[in-house]
């Protein structure tokens, strides 16, 4: 009886543990919307929508603990988060940096008002890594405002167990 009282004492102690695990991923499951999105907060002119996106899209903690546990890591990022914690918050502030650059840039050019995205140039995706099934792209997007056309790459991204995430830099 004693065993059946310590294996059902476990059994519950595992059911616990696993809806304890870390929060679920955070992204975007396309890439249409993540296109789409970025032209509506580079609009906004709102920075917290900015982090909020930029939560979105950029590597968070879950993103290095999933790569971590199954063993990947994609440009030695998981390597450097190991070696620096900061690195992951060192990440969001230049980018969200560039997008401010950015944003600055279309509103002295007055393109900031009817902004929106266009499309992808490159649709083609490819599997970087089956075991995980993690797609891959870097495509130049387009947004377009009135009759001007505006050439933008958000840098690497990744699907990571079902959302997007882009690992480097953007080209604004």
């Amino acid at each position: 009886m004693n065993y059946l009282t310590n294996s059902f004492v476990a059994f519950l102690l595992f059911i616990f543990l696993s809806g304890c695990q870390a929060q679920p991923a955070n992204g975007y499951l396309e890439l249409n919307q993540l296109f789409q999105d970025f032209a509506k907060v580079i609009k906004s002119e709102n920075q917290v929508e900015m982090k909020n996106y930029l939560q979105k899209i950029l590597p968070d903690d879950y993103t290095i603990d999933y790569l971590k546990s199954n063993d990947y890591s994609y440009r030695n990022f998981v390597e450097e988060v190991e070696k620096n914690p900061k690195v992951l918050e060192q990440f969001r502030v230049r980018y969200l940096q560039k997008m401010i650059r950015f944003q600055t840039k279309l509103k002295r050019k007055k393109q900031l008002e009817k902004l929106v995205f266009e499309k992808m140039d490159n649709e083609e995706i490819e599997i970087i890594y089956e075991p995980l099934k993690i797609e891959a792209t870097e495509s130049i997007i387009y947004l377009k405002h009135g009759e001007d056309r505006i050439k933008c790459k958000l840098g690497e991204l990744l699907k990571i167990n079902g959302v997007w995430k882009c690992f480097t830099g953007p080209k604004f």
